[in-house]
């Protein structure tokens, strides 16, 4: 339990300086508060589904006290029996036990002269609790929530389950929960897993006259007051609990004790662990004949048991004791004794002058206070240096968080306002947002991975092989940080144009970023990139393999690939010791698709789209091609005609597994056909050429 008025809740961060505030205010209450004791009723009875009897059974036998109390909690169980009750609401029965506690105030000797008002009233099903208080303490009565959680049939109906009622009593919070849980003998379990539920789960919601905001756990109440047929039996025979009773009613509890299921479940800490209970100091309270005050007679002799408790649990500044704890035999009307239990509790008060005093202070000392509870952070670097960077490949490095401020802080990278991400696709950082405690460290990891898709991008963003990017620590309600992250990448033939690639008389991994920028103004020497032909070249001498092109990329091997292509310019099997021409293939769609540019400019797109039928006019497009995507694109094709003649792959095949590598659609083209359309007719264009290649018509 915490030591707030009400607990603490989620903030939202409009609300830090305010929660704040109430935490450094709580924390003087001394200094405007005097605590003094009230006297609080919790009184429980299961009634059977019968209905008050004010003449037979009057209620002073359970609720007349030598001395009023301020509150009185009131809790019934199975105030409804019928079957409907789940799915019907009744308030006939509701009605007449509220008028019957009513007029029991108004006539009893002892409250008659005090004028009383309900608090709230809540009701689930055949649960219902109602809070009274005396009229002079209303005032002071604030925040009154209420709710219900049922566990009964499918965990929905409330055939079982919990009613709370939570109030601010003064400036301390009290919180009642009346409850049903399961039935017989051996399903004590099953009672210790709804209580768990209703503990965990029941919620008080703010109503609008709530103060804050927040949703409360019943949990979070100072004071806390649990009442109800908690159904816990007693693991002896019918004989002997009968026979103990009859001895000595009054001190039977004391042999029971270590057969009571509640006082086992307790001690083991499966339920109410820490719960307090005053001494039981009376007979079973079920199962009686109605009406009599004989334990059970039936056939199932059902065993005497203490199913009708009340419980309680206080925060450690305040003080609750029991002054009695009782069950009242002459109420016959139910198979149950009905039980109450008087404890005194502190409240606390304010003194509103000194209250105003402190408040002040709070304020002036929070505003100094506030630098303080700025975050700190102590970032183990500033740089993340990679060092050497080779395309494929994953490399990563951890950044630690050191909390060295006051309290926890919340982090998060921020985004640029140029390209709206914290970071470039290649880089990946988790987590990208977290919370660290005051004192405590977190790692957070950085990693790189140039794939081959990333390739164009990068060369387009840096225009070199050396890549520095500064990422934004945004420390919430702090200063940003700033961590550069760099690296230098290995060159490779992978994400350049095919203008540079046919320019280039020397292996990849030998180009330099000045070079790059030069060779872009210089002529032509070769038609088709070495690297394709290498590749094709390779691919060539393995025609007699099945499978040769596989649906899906394989990454095996890959990489040994792609280092052979970059640092040699010999037939690619002698740098692969194991024949695996499949990864040469994949290599190949890879290599295409990281083109900065299509084989097939992207201005032609549309008209091949929309002309592909006209073999003659896509014919001449294709001869109007700039070098040298023009021998690139002629080199491919007959080189998957070679293909379909030697291996067993078909032109359909290859047309659908090319199409995209030859023919890329630009991003602002829009076209009156669908995507499935489109994609039919790129393998149409593709298939017609493979085809006249074939037949040596193109």
């Amino acid at each position: 339990m915490t030591s707030f008025f009400y607990g603490d809740t989620d903030s939202t961060e409009r609300d830090v300086r305010e929660k704040i505030k109430r935490t450094l205010i709580k924390e003087r209450q001394s200094e405007y508060t005097t605590k003094s004791g009230i006297r609080v009723f919790c009184g429980t009875w299961n009634v059977n589904g019968q209905l008050p009897n004010e003449e037979t059974y009057p209620l002073d036998a359970w609720l007349h006290l030598d001395e009023a109390a301020d509150i009185y909690a009131i809790g019934f169980q199975e105030l409804n029996l019928n079957v409907t009750a789940h799915i019907v609401n009744d308030p006939l029965k509701e009605g007449k036990w509220k008028k019957y506690i009513e007029d029991f105030f108004k006539n009893n000797r002892v409250t008659k002269n005090i004028k009383f008002e309900m608090v709230s009233s809540i009701k689930l099903v055949g649960i219902l609790l109602i809070v009274y208080a005396n009229k002079k303490l209303m005032s002071k009565i604030t925040d009154v929530r209420q709710h219900s959680y049922a566990t009964g049939i499918a965990g929905i109906l409330g055939n079982k389950g919990g009613v709370a009622v939570g109030c601010k009593v003064y400036e301390t919070s009290i919180c009642f929960v009346n409850c049903h849980l399961a039935a017989h003998q051996e399903y004590f379990e099953e009672r210790n897993k709804q209580f768990q539920y209703i503990y965990k789960r029941l919620e008080l919601p703010p109503t609008k006259d709530s103060q804050y905001p927040e949703t409360l756990l019943i949990d979070s109440y100072n004071t806390l007051f649990w009442l109800g047929d908690l159904n816990y039996r007693i693991n002896e025979s019918y004989e002997y609990v009968v026979e103990l009773v009859d001895i000595d009613a009054e001190n039977v509890y004391d042999t029971l004790r270590k057969s009571d299921q509640l006082y086992i479940q307790r001690k083991a800490r499966n339920a109410f662990a820490d719960f307090h209970e005053a001494e039981i100091c009376f007979a079973p309270t079920y199962k009686y004949d109605p009406g009599t005050d004989r334990f059970d007679s039936s056939e199932k002799n059902r065993i005497p048991a203490y199913c009708d408790r009340v419980l309680y649990k206080s925060i450690a500044e305040i003080n609750t004791h029991i002054l009695s704890y009782n069950s009242h035999p002459a109420l016959k009307l139910s198979d149950h004794k009905p039980v109450s239990c008087l404890a005194s509790t502190e409240v606390s008060e304010i003194d509103e002058k000194a209250y105003k005093r402190v408040y002040k202070d709070v304020q002036s000392t929070l505003d100094l206070r506030e630098n303080e509870m700025l975050p700190k952070c102590i970032l183990s670097c500033q740089e993340i240096d990679f060092s050497t960077l080779v395309v494929g490949e994953e490399y990563k490095e951890t950044l630690t968080l050191h909390n060295d401020g006051q309290s926890t802080f919340s982090y998060k990278f921020k985004d640029h306002l140029e390209s709206k991400k914290c970071c470039p696709d290649w880089i990946s950082i988790h987590p990208k947002t977290g919370d660290v405690p005051k004192g405590r460290k977190t790692e957070i990891e950085i990693s790189v991975n140039v794939g081959y898709n990333h390739m164009t991008q990068f060369y387009e963003k840096y225009g070199k092989f050396y890549m520095e990017e500064v990422l934004i620590l945004d420390l919430v309600k702090g200063s940003d940080k700033f961590i550069t992250v760099k690296g230098e990448l290995t060159p490779s033939a992978f994400g350049l144009s095919l203008d540079i690639l046919c320019r280039m008389n020397f292996r990849a991994v030998a180009l330099e970023s000045e070079r790059l920028k030069e060779l872009k103004s210089e002529q032509l020497i070769i038609p088709v990139p070495k690297e394709i032909f290498l590749m094709v070249d390779t691919l060539t001498k393995c025609l007699s393999q099945k499978g040769l092109f596989p649906k899906e990329p394989s990454s095996k091997r890959m990489q040994d690939v792609r280092l052979a292509i970059d640092t040699c310019d010999k037939p690619l099997l002698d740098y692969i010791k194991t024949e695996d021409p499949q990864a040469i293939s994949s290599m190949l769609f890879v290599f295409l698709e990281s083109l900065p540019n299509p084989i097939i400019d992207e201005s032609c797109y549309g008209n091949f789209i929309q002309g592909y039928q006209q073999f003659t006019l896509l014919k001449q497009v294709i001869s109007n091609m700039r070098e040298p995507n023009k021998s690139t694109f002629q080199y491919l094709i007959k080189f998957l005609a070679l293909v379909v003649e030697k291996n067993s792959a078909t032109v359909k095949e290859l047309s659908q597994l090319f199409a995209n590598c030859f023919l890329r659609k630009p991003k602002k083209l829009v076209l009156d056909i669908s995507m499935a359309e489109e994609e039919k007719r790129k393998e149409k264009i593709i298939e017609y050429f493979i085809d006249k290649s074939r037949k040596r018509e193109y």
